[in-house]
């Protein structure tokens, strides 16, 4: 499982912001943060591959101008002790 705590930035579209805070409470992998009218922090839990694929797709949603990824744990590719 990974971790990765993320930035996005909003758009200035009338009620993006709306659409895509829905979009990320739906998802159980995702845990939102703070939200202000400039973006919003969240938390990713999931496999690498599987954060990777969603941080592009999340780049695409109308609404979302910018993902900055600012903390990834690698424990699922982390050797076994």
């Amino acid at each position: 499982m990974a971790i990765v705590g993320v930035v996005a930035r909003w758009r200035r579209e009338e009620g993006a912001q709306r659409e895509v805070r829905a979009r990320l409470l739906s998802d159980a992998r995702v845990t939102c943060g703070p939200s202000t009218s400039e973006g919003i922090a969240l938390t990713i839990e999931a496999s690498t591959a599987e954060v990777s694929t969603w941080l592009v797709e999340l780049g695409t949603w109308p609404g979302v101008e910018l993902v900055t990824p600012v903390f990834h744990e690698f424990e699922d590719e982390l050797p076994a002790r």
